[in-house]
């Protein structure tokens, strides 16, 4: 194995902090705990540039559009998502360009 193969990284996350500064954005992903008591395990941090945190944004919001085409539907969301991360629906269908009504959990 090469160096550059040492370096990749393979982990999963179910939780992400956004914090942006004049200088950049850091996106810390993280692991839920098994317990209710217990607090989110950091699972990585990325740091990035703002310019780039918004050319990733258009890239990911083309590739889930690319994949709903494809499947035919929309990802649903369940609604407790919405609860917790507070995202207004009117906010949620401005962006996605859709309602999500018939596909919400």
């Amino acid at each position: 194995m090469g160096p550059r193969e040492e370096l990749v990284i393979d982990l999963y996350s179910d939780q992400l902090s956004v914090k942006l500064g004049p200088f950049g954005c850091a996106l810390t992903f993280a692991l839920s705990s098994s317990g209710p008591s217990e607090s989110a395990t950091e699972a990585a941090t990325i740091r990035v540039s703002v310019e780039h945190l918004k050319v990733m944004a258009f890239v990911f919001h083309r590739a889930v559009l690319e994949y709903e085409e494809a499947a035919g539907g929309t990802v649903p969301i369940p609604a407790k998502i919405f609860e917790s991360t507070k995202i207004p629906r009117s906010a949620w269908e401005r962006y996605w360009g859709h309602r999500d009504d018939d596909h919400v959990q």
